[in-house]
């Protein structure tokens, strides 16, 4: 729900939402892009890890490496293996926790009320309310479904673009991050 007004000089704009699952995972990716990328990398990493881990102790059993060779004392093999098989299972568990937070997020997101004006925004909740007067954010990114404004590096509000009215209100609420939010 939408409702848009003029009040003296300026624009008020109001805006209402409940954050799904999906506005998290959207805002995350704009937030840390680069998360996605170094998952595939680490996991690619303990996929060969493991490759080698198991062609080693192939090689190991096979007679390839003499009873007294490197390889054999050390147990390079089952170390790669090992490696490799913790590692993925680190990675996995990464991808897995971060779903379930945002499933929990979601099922506990309250109906959220964002007044945008010249001057501040406003959000508020049963539980919460905050402003926050424009000079204080200190950057804002803009992903495909939401827009991200910076409290500081890790701290944002996220406001998701479905909740605006229309796309002229995107656009509005998009010049005014522009001009309000330095950097």
């Amino acid at each position: 729900m939408t409702s848009t007004t003029t009040e003296g000089i300026g624009r008020r704009l109001t805006v209402e939402y409940v954050l799904t699952y999906d506005d998290y995972q959207d805002s995350f990716r704009a937030h840390k892009p680069w998360h996605r990328t170094n998952i595939v990398a680490g996991m690619m990493a303990c996929v060969v890890l493991v490759l080698v881990g198991a062609l080693l102790l192939y090689l190991r059993a096979s007679g390839f490496f003499p009873p007294d060779s490197v390889e054999a004392r050390l147990g390079l093999g089952s170390g790669a293996l090992a490696i490799g098989a913790f590692g993925a299972i680190v990675y996995v568990s990464q991808v897995v926790v971060l779903r379930n937070l945002f499933r929990r997020l979601a099922g506990a997101a309250e109906h959220t009320q964002v007044e945008i004006s010249e001057e501040q925004i406003t959000a508020t909740s049963r539980a919460t309310a905050v402003r926050i007067e424009w000079n204080r954010f200190v950057r804002a990114k803009e992903s495909p479904g939401a827009f991200l404004l910076y409290c500081d590096a890790d701290q944002y509000i996220l406001v998701p673009k479905r909740a605006f009215r229309d796309n002229a209100d995107v656009a509005a609420f998009r010049s005014l991050v522009g001009e309000k939010v330095r950097a």
